[in-house]
């Protein structure tokens, strides 16, 4: 085996599926497989949502995942500021997937807490856990996580439990 390091994976070379995955032609395709997953999965949510009028995707996960799309799409960016790559228009494209759920969110979720909490209370709830999680991604971005990959891995736990 070659002991030199492969720089976007940091991962010994080997002879291996860690070549596929960790190659630039292998990530974007594991990349744009995993976008897809996850865009039927917002579709569905969001004609589920609309059909039944309710919200299909748990309130905090919710919160937390529509935190770190907005961030990675619009805030902190895994290409440079001026250019597309795949990753930034997959986050602005579940963004605005994910709006369309928050939206179902606020207007069909008070229902199923209106015998114990009020309206504003609701409200205020979404925006406190909204913008924690937002503040949550920031500061943890910025302290252990430069390209989001540690804060990805959480949302998606959350996302599937």
């Amino acid at each position: 085996k070659n002991s030199s390091k492969n720089q976007s994976c940091n991962m010994p070379y080997s002879l291996d599926l860690t070549d596929v995955i960790c190659s630039p032609l292998g990530f974007d395709a594991l990349n744009i497989l995993g976008a897809g997953g996850w865009t039927i999965a917002y579709i569905a949510s969001i004609y589920i949502g609309y059909k039944e009028k309710t919200y299909c995707i748990p309130f905090v996960s919710l919160c937390s995942n529509y935190a770190w799309e907005l961030y990675f799409a619009f805030f902190d960016f895994q290409c440079e500021p001026n250019e597309w790559c795949n990753q930034r228009v997959i986050n602005i494209i579940w963004a605005v997937f994910d709006t369309f759920i928050v939206i179902e969110l606020l207007l069909y979720g008070y229902k199923y807490f209106e015998t114990t909490i009020n309206k504003s209370i609701w409200y205020s709830t979404f925006i406190f856990i909204f913008g924690s999680a937002l503040t949550f991604i920031h500061l943890f971005q910025e302290s252990f996580d430069p390209i989001g990959g540690i804060t990805a891995f959480v949302d998606n736990y959350l996302m599937s439990c």
